[in-house]
C-alpha cells in the first residue's frame, strides 16, 4: 500500500507540479521522527495538500492493512512528537518550504504545528474509531482522520475507492471562530465593528489595502482609498489575467481543473460584488458599502499582484491596524 500511494500521490490529493512526476510531488516516504514519549519512529508517509479553503495541510500518514485499536497509539505518539525538541523538525520545515512556496517562518511553523494524523487502511476495528473520537474531542488541533482504501482490478485498469470514515468533530466553538460578532464580543477592549484591518505589503507589492470589519459573518467593506487604488491599478483585470493561467500555479496540483470551474473565478474576478465595487460607474461612497468575504478579498489581492503560493494562509498576513494583532490571533484565542 505504501509503495502504491507513494507512486500514485494524486489518489490522496497530494500537491505536485504540472509534470505529475512523483519526485516533484509533496510526499515523503519512511520519514524518521521522534515520538512524544521520546523514542524514535519512522512515519510511513508525510504529505502536503490543500483543504477546501486552499489552506495548506501537513499530513502524517500511517498505513495499515487492518488497523486495530493499538495502532492509534503509534500515530498519537508521532503527533505528540511534533515539537521544538524533535531533531527532525528542520527536515520537515524545509520540506514544507520547498513544496509550498511559502517563505514566511511563522506560517511554516503554523503548518507544522497544526499537522493532521491520517489512517489509511483496508479494514479496521471499531475500537479504533472510539480512540480517534476521544482524541479529536479533546483536541483543538492535530486531529486524526480515518480513510478506507479499496482497490478493484478490471482488465488492465485499477479502480480505487478512498472513503473518509470519521469526520473532524464540530467543536462547540467552531462556528464562533468565523464570526466577527463573537470576536468583537470577546475582544471588546481592542476590537470593534468598523475597525480597520490591512494586508501586509509583501502580498500587495506596496499597495495599501485596508478594509473594515462588519456585523455580517466574516464580511468586510473596503476603505475609499483602497477602492481607488484597486481601480487605478486594474486589480480585477490583473486578477483574471494571472489567475486564469494554470502555468502560474506549479505547486497547485488541481490548478488546471480548479481554474476552469465556476467556483474559483466567481470568488475572484467574476465576483459580482467585486465587479460593482471596482466599476467606475459606481460611486466610491456606494462602493464602500459593498460587503465581500475576507477570504475572497485576499485571493483577489494575491492574484492581482501575481502571487501564486499553494495553500494560501492569510491569517497571519492580515493585521488589525489599531492593536497590531493578526487575524489569526483573534481566531486562535476565541473562547480560550
Amino acid at each position: 500500500m505504501e509503495s502504491f500511494l507513494y507512486n500514485n500521490p494524486e489518489i490522496i490529493g497530494i500537491l505536485s507540479d504540472s509534470s505529475g512526476m512523483k519526485e516533484d510531488s509533496a510526499i515523503i516516504q519512511q520519514f524518521p521522527t521522534q515520538k512524544g514519549a521520546g523514542g524514535k519512529g519512522r512515519i510511513d508517509l508525510i504529505a502536503l495538500n490543500s483543504d477546501e479553503n486552499s489552506n495548506l495541510i501537513l499530513k502524517i500518514i500511517e498505513l495499515k492493512k487492518k488497523a486495530v485499536k493499538d495502532d492509534f497509539l503509534q500515530l498519537k505518539e508521532y503527533l505528540e512528537g511534533l515539537n521544538e525538541d524533535n531533531p527532525w523538525k528542520a527536515g520537515l520545515v524545509n520540506f514544507i518550504k520547498e513544496r509550498s512556496g511559502i517563505d514566511d517562518d511563522n506560517e511554516i511553523n503554523d503548518i507544522y504545528n497544526k499537522a493532521k494524523g491520517i489512517f489509511i487502511t483496508s479494514d479496521f476495528e471499531p475500537e479504533l474509531l472510539i480512540e480517534i473520537h476521544k482524541w479529536n474531542t479533546n483536541k483543538h488541533r492535530n486531529f486524526i482522520e480515518l480513510f478506507k482504501l479499496l482497490q478493484f482490478k478490471a482488465g488492465d485498469s485499477n479502480f480505487i475507492l478512498l472513503d473518509k470514515i470519521i469526520e473532524q468533530p464540530k467543536l462547540k466553538t467552531s462556528k464562533r471562530r468565523f464570526n466577527w460578532n463573537e470576536m468583537v464580543k470577546q475582544f471588546s477592549n481592542i476590537l470593534n465593528f468598523g475597525d480597520i484591518f490591512y494586508i501586509k505589503e509583501k502580498y500587495t507589492d506596496g499597495d495599501q489595502i485596508e478594509f473594515r470589519i462588519t456585523e455580517s459573518r466574516l464580511y468586510v467593506t473596503l476603505t475609499p482609498e483602497t477602492i481607488k487604488v484597486m481601480r487605478k491599478k486594474k486589480y480585477l483585470e490583473k486578477c483574471e489575467e494571472f489567475g486564469s493561467n494554470a502555468e502560474n500555479f506549479p505547486n497547485f496540483k488541481t490548478a488546471a481543473e480548479y481554474l476552469t470551474t465556476e467556483k474559483f473565478p466567481k470568488r475572484t474576478w467574476e465576483n459580482e460584488d467585486f465587479k460593482k465595487m471596482l466599476s467606475e460607474e459606481t460611486l466610491v461612497e456606494q462602493a464602500c458599502e459593498i460587503k465581500v468575504a475576507i477570504s475572497n478579498l485576499f485571493q483577489l489581492v494575491l492574484l492581482a499582484n501575481s502571487k501564486n503560493r499553494s495553500g494560501w494562509i492569510f491569517g497571519n498576513s492580515i493585521l488589525h491596524k489599531k492593536s497590531g494583532n493578526s487575524y489569526q490571533f483573534f481566531k486562535d484565542n476565541l473562547n480560550k
